[in-house]
Order: C-alpha cells, then sequence, then structure tokens
C-alpha cells in the first residue's frame, strides 16, 4: 500500500484527519499505542491516554482506492 494513499489532506467529505480525544478525561491524543489492518479497509488505533491511563479503540475506514495496493 503507497502511503499517499493513506495520508490524504481530506477525507471525502472534506473534513482533515481527527485525532481523538480521551473519552475519561478530555486529553488530546498524539500517537496511537498499536494499529492494525481489519479485513482489506479498515484500521483499529488502540489508545492510552497519558493523563487518566484509559484504555481505547478507534476504526478508520480506508478510502476505496487505498486497497488497490493491498494484494
Amino acid at each position: 500500500m503507497r502511503l499517499e494513499h493513506l495520508c490524504r489532506s481530506g477525507a471525502p467529505s472534506g473534513r482533515y484527519v481527527e485525532w481523538p480525544n480521551c473519552p475519561r478525561c478530555g486529553d488530546a491524543m498524539l500517537a496511537a499505542e498499536s494499529s492494525m489492518l481489519v479485513g482489506t479497509d479498515r484500521i483499529q488505533h488502540g489508545w492510552c491516554c497519558d493523563g487518566c491511563g484509559h484504555g481505547f479503540s478507534t476504526t478508520i475506514r480506508l478510502l476505496p482506492d487505498a486497497t488497490d495496493d493491498l494484494d
């Protein structure tokens, strides 16, 4: 998979990629602790808040043309 497929300046809706805030304390998350390809069109990120220690996960869907190079 080529990196330019994943790092576009905006999603189809015109929104830029957003990093999550901790659902418990609201601190901004800067980097996921883990990332895993789920199927061929989703990436699941595991997060752990430095402020309160709360762990959670998020899932993003890849753009349709981003899965072309996964074979």
